[in-house]
C-alpha cells in the first residue's frame, strides 16, 4: 500500500451523506382495546379444561395408590389414592365454576 492511498480497513470518520439520527424518547403507549368476544374464548377455554381438571387427579391418585401398594405389599392404598383424586378433581371443578360465573 502506498503512502497516497487512504486505510481501507477503517471506515471514514464522518460521512456527509447520511442523517442524523434522531433521539428516540419513548411514550406511554395506548391502553388496550377489549377484544369482542375476547370472554367468549376465556369461557370456552376453562369449560374445556374441566375434563382434565376431573379426569388427571383421579388417575394420578390410582396410579401412585397402585405404585403404594405394590412397593408395600398393601391392597388399600389405591383406593385412598383414587378417593384423593376424586376430591382433588371435584375442588378443581369448583374453582373452574367460580371462574366461568364471574363477570369482569
Amino acid at each position: 500500500m502506498s503512502p497516497q492511498e487512504p486505510n481501507s480497513d477503517r471506515p471514514p470518520e464522518t460521512s456527509p451523506d447520511l442523517p442524523e439520527v434522531p433521539e428516540f424518547k419513548p411514550s406511554n403507549p395506548p391502553p388496550l382495546k377489549r377484544v369482542e368476544g375476547a370472554r367468549d374464548n376465556r369461557n370456552i377455554g376453562l369449560a374445556a379444561s374441566i375434563g382434565a381438571a376431573m379426569i388427571g387427579p383421579v388417575v394420578l391418585g390410582l396410579i401412585i395408590g397402585l405404585w403404594l401398594d405394590h412397593h408395600f405389599h398393601t391392597n388399600w392404598i389405591s383406593l385412598v389414592g383414587l378417593v384423593l383424586g376424586i376430591i382433588v378433581g371435584f375442588i378443581q371443578l369448583y374453582e373452574i365454576t367460580i371462574k366461568l360465573s364471574k363477570d369482569d
